[in-house]
């Protein structure tokens, strides 16, 4: 039942100061976000500007993301990754981690 949830949210974030502060409504928000991933549920609620992440090095911002990334020494990570999703910063489908960048399987150093 998320309702329970979500009245904790909206009380968190009422609580905010009220001249602007996006980063307690944000955070207040990324946490019932996170409690969602948890059981299954994925909720992109980043859109339209509010609460943007800036990803960098080729990455992309998933609200559902592997928290298990493929790199260049575990090709396999994510197909072998039992735990929930993660919000944040992921490499794009079809590339890989590598020293902190999204590279393809085949820019991979031996």
């Amino acid at each position: 039942d998320p309702e329970p949830f979500f009245e904790k949210c909206v009380f968190d974030a009422c609580g905010c100061d009220r001249g602007g502060d996006c980063e307690c409504f944000c955070t207040a928000v990324a946490a019932y976000a996170r409690e969602c991933n948890e059981k299954g549920v994925a909720i992109r609620w980043r859109q339209n500007g509010r609460c943007a992440m800036q990803c960098e090095s080729g990455k992309e911002y998933k609200a559902c993301g592997t928290s298990c990334p493929k790199t260049c020494y575990n090709l396999y990570a994510s197909d072998q990754c039992t735990t929930t999703c993660v919000e944040g910063c992921h490499c794009p489908n079809g590339t890989v981690q590598h020293n902190g960048k999204c590279i393809t399987p085949v820019q991979c150093p031996c």
